[in-house]
């Protein structure tokens, strides 16, 4: 009986965890999904300047928030969204349409396999 209470208590800490875990990493991704859609939509409608004061933003939030991920998830997957991230910036600078509306539906893709590969899924725990 002694030993039931710490594993119990042991495993609600690790499913509190884990829940806590991933609901920022949801939260997080959503709002970065959100804000690309954002992007995409002003840079379709030639409106480069808001598009590019919203990327900022974006980018300023995860540069506060990688290092927490790099905790959280795999690290292959964080510098993927640095290097996108980047490129969508220079792609921007330079105006270039088509590479910067593809860099961003690929970002968006990222994030939500990300989504996907944390959530709690038999697939994902064995």
């Amino acid at each position: 009986m002694k030993t039931i209470i710490p594993v119990v208590i042991l495993v609600i800490l690790i499913i509190g965890a884990w829940f806590f875990t991933y609901k920022h990493i949801e939260d997080y991704s959503s709002d970065f999904i959100y804000s690309l859609d954002k992007i995409s939509k002003n840079i379709k409608n030639s409106n480069w300047e808001d598009s590019y004061d919203e990327f900022l933003r974006m980018k300023k939030k995860w540069k506060r928030i990688k290092n927490t991920w790099d905790l959280l998830i795999d690290h292959q997957e964080v510098e993927s969204i640095n290097l996108i991230i980047e490129k969508i910036n220079t792609y921007m600078e330079l105006k270039n349409l088509d590479l910067t509306l593809n860099e961003i539906t690929i970002l968006k893709e990222v994030f939500r396999i990300i989504i996907e590969k944390e959530s709690f899924k038999l697939t994902n725990i064995f």
